[in-house]
């Protein structure tokens, strides 16, 4: 999981969700915010997963 090999990359980093979590049919979306814990963040990105009765039921993996 490359969130995972962040944290291994960067220690001390984190993440923060950006906005709320939204699920269109079968689709759900969660905008996010990465840097040094306790900075002004130097990444945004979001997490587009396939849900199931509420659940990830699929995250894409990039390539």
């Amino acid at each position: 999981m490359r969130a995972a090999e962040l944290h291994a990359e960067q220690p001390g980093w984190a993440f923060q969700p950006h906005g709320s979590v939204s699920v269109t049919g079968d689709l759900g979306h969660l905008g996010f915010l990465y840097g040094p814990a306790g900075e002004p963040p130097v990444a945004t990105g979001m997490d587009i997963a396939h849900c199931k009765d509420g659940v990830i039921a699929e995250a894409p993996q990039p390539s």
